[in-house]
């Protein structure tokens, strides 16, 4: 049984925004300046739960702010991947 604070098992299971871009400081920048948390900056990317800010909004602010995007993508976790971050454990389907 999955035991931790809601605000935990909630952050499990929010989008994720990852921004493929020359500039991931500066994109990390502005996602923090639109409410984004848990940014993981890397060469090329960066990534960030977005909370209640709208996917569009992002785009916009990062172009607004002049950050180059080559691709943007915002994944949601499916049911088995919020299972597994969980419980360590995947599930058996072949019984």
């Amino acid at each position: 049984m999955a035991q931790a604070p809601l605000a935990e098992l909630r952050a499990a299971a929010q989008p994720r925004a990852q921004v493929e871009t020359e500039a991931p400081e500066q994109a990390a920048r502005v996602l923090a300046e639109l409410g984004g948390t848990d940014i993981v900056v890397q060469p090329g990317r960066v990534t960030a739960l977005l909370g209640a800010t709208a996917p569009e909004k992002v785009v916009a602010g990062l172009v607004h702010a002049g950050v180059g995007v080559r691709g943007f993508t915002v994944v949601a976790p499916d049911l088995e991947d919020l299972f597994v971050s969980l419980t360590g454990e995947g599930f058996d389907v072949d019984g």
